[in-house]
């Protein structure tokens, strides 16, 4: 308990300086450029740097690893050298963040989003939860254990990366195992109220288009109702086909919440999101075309290839039973690669592993009340991780519903 005690008091001690390490790295306008607005591109290679220069003034690591798999857009490895170097532990976390939109700029109460607050104990800016916080937090503990001279078993290796939000895990994440570091168990301190997640969902996205037949709208009569022997349809209105899938959905949506559950997650939380449709180019004709994009969340416990054979299945009988859609007027794209460069397979770790144990142990012995563990319900860079055959468990403080993503 010495132990435990002396680092409390350090963490106590170097308060102030943690809060300030956090506030210069949030004001730091590290937006993902492929997600940046022409008007406000931001600079992930200035606040890398600045990390960089950071973890070498700290003056406890072996190593410091700077590099760009794209020019501009460099990634940051820190390690420290343990006795056994068999065995290893990386804390990871992406310094890029998303853009604001004007409404969220207008929302915002008070400062500047690239001016990190402090109020009521609370930090206030872009990226303070996701995830500038975690990485904040376990930087300075890893610095914490070398100033009190505490010894470390295996190596500890920290990792900031870029390109997680927009997944271009190429340049960042998976770049990082590319160049060697490949540690017996990952933590990533993405927001999870300080709640243990040895799993995660996976998602992809799929695109339906359907296909009618234009014609004026005059002669939508000769479109909804029977024409006589010998003539064929006048048009299809492909946006009224749609809505035969949209249904189907909306029952698979249902069937999945009633029976595609998993221990760690909410209820309701493997399902299909509907997240844009376009039909129709001209007022005046009966619209040929429909496209509906859909983002699929799926539980920890399957592959994506059995959710996107659900999902040709039970699209492939909808259409069977259309006299329309049966003949060849609908297309699947699965997965859509567009919107999303990865199909993101999840994480699904056993509680007994024994990281959860470790991680466990430690949070009963400081906190003094038991964790709880559950399912991350988004993706990120732990997701690539574990799919390169690196165990990994997502922990850390913030909260997604701290306004991430979205104004203060």
């Amino acid at each position: 308990m010495k132990m435990y005690s002396q680092i409390s008091e350090r963490v106590q001690k170097e308060s102030k300086n943690i809060i300030n390490f956090l506030c210069e790295y949030i004001n730091h306008k590290s937006i993902n450029p492929d997600r940046a607005l022409p008007d406000e591109p931001g600079n992930v290679y200035d606040c890398q740097s600045w990390l960089k220069e950071e973890l070498i003034k700290m003056d406890i690591y072996n190593k410091v690893d700077f590099w760009e798999e794209e020019k501009g857009r460099p990634n940051v490895v820190g390690v420290i050298n343990g006795d056994d170097s068999k065995k290893s532990i990386m804390f990871n976390g992406h310094t890029d963040v998303v853009p604001l939109t004007e409404k969220q700029y207008s929302d915002w109460s008070s400062g500047s989003p690239w001016k990190a607050e402090v109020i009521d104990s609370k930090v206030y800016g872009r990226g303070a939860s996701d995830m500038k916080g975690g990485i904040t937090s376990f930087l300075w503990a890893v610095k914490i254990l070398k100033d009190l001279k505490i010894p470390i078993k295996g190596d500890i290796i920290v990792s900031m990366n870029i390109g997680e939000e927009s997944q271009n895990t190429d340049i960042g994440s998976r770049s990082i195992v590319k160049r060697g570091y490949r540690p017996t168990l990952l933590i990533n301190a993405e927001p999870t109220n300080l709640e243990i997640y040895p799993a995660t969902i996976g998602w992809f996205f799929f695109k339906v288009t359907v296909l009618g037949k234009s014609a004026h709208v005059a002669y939508n009569r000769q479109s909804m109702y029977p024409t006589p022997f010998g003539k064929e349809l006048l048009g299809v209105n492909a946006i009224e086909k749609m809505d035969i899938v949209l249904n189907t959905f909306r029952r698979l949506n249902q069937q999945w919440g009633m029976y595609k559950k998993h221990p760690l997650s909410p209820p309701g939380n493997m399902n299909l999101c509907l997240v844009s449709i376009k039909g129709g180019k001209y007022y005046s004709s009966i619209p040929e075309s429909c496209e509906a994009i859909y983002a699929v969340s799926f539980n920890p416990d399957l592959k994506s290839e059995e959710v996107i054979r659900e999902i040709k299945n039970v699209l492939e009988n909808t259409a069977s039973t259309d006299y329309w859609l049966k003949e060849d007027h609908i297309k699947l794209e699965i997965p859509y690669l567009e919107i999303d460069k990865n199909v993101v397979e999840p994480i699904n770790i056993s509680k007994k592993h024994e990281g959860c144990i470790g991680l466990s142990k430690a949070y009963r012995e400081i906190m003094k009340v038991e964790p709880k563990f559950g399912c991350f319900p988004a993706v990120c860079d732990a997701n690539l991780f574990f799919d390169l055959g690196i165990p990994s468990i997502i922990f850390g403080p913030g909260d997604l519903s701290m306004g991430t993503h979205a104004e203060k």
